[in-house]
């Protein structure tokens, strides 16, 4: 389906069917940076500790199994869901031509 929004047009479908094969998992990356520094044996001096960064992000992909059975896979990672539910999932994009 196709809807005209301020001059842009937008391109919507719907899925439908049965959640199956839920898989979750997460990612962390560890960055570092800085730190260092010098101590003389007779005037002293500094040493800075370094900056430790974490981020972790979660993901999930699912299938969604249509009642005339077309599996269809979708990555979502905010959308609870768990095997055996029934769901419809609206997916939209601007449409370009």
């Amino acid at each position: 389906m196709d809807i005209d929004i301020d001059g842009n047009t937008y391109w919507f479908c719907t899925l439908s069917g049965e959640i199956s094969s839920v898989r979750k998992w997460s990612t962390t990356t560890v960055t570092t940076s800085g730190g260092g520094g010098y101590i003389h044996p007779k005037y002293g001096g500094f040493i800075n500790p370094p900056a430790v960064n974490t981020q972790t992000q979660n993901h999930q992909k699912f299938w969604i199994v249509s009642p005339d059975g077309r599996e269809t896979e979708i990555y979502l990672n905010n959308f609870s869901c768990r095997e055996g539910q029934q769901a419809t999932i609206i997916l939209g994009r601007t449409k370009r031509c």
